[in-house]
């Protein structure tokens, strides 16, 4: 995991494993603003996982969610307040 004071980087499967169980579907907006994928500047705030390991992350559209698919293994950046 890479951190500063206000990111960590890891994989999206790390947001399991580290607990033994699954997280929240969408992080708390009282201490994130969300997620970033790789080095993109879109913001996510929504997880849905599958079986495999894999999951659906989403963001807002003006009154649309919209869904984009993510192996396990992809990094993220959480974004805290």
């Amino acid at each position: 995991m890479l951190a500063s004071s206000k990111t960590v980087t890891c994989k999206i499967s790390h947001l399991t494993s580290n607990t033994g169980k699954e997280c929240p579907s969408d992080l708390d907006e009282d201490f994130h603003y969300g997620f970033t994928v790789g080095k993109g500047k879109t913001m996510y705030w929504m997880i849905t996982w599958c079986r495999s390991g894999h999951c659906y992350i989403y963001k807002l559209e003006g009154q649309e969610l919209v869904r984009r698919y993510l192996k396990g293994d992809t990094l993220i950046t959480i974004h805290f307040k």
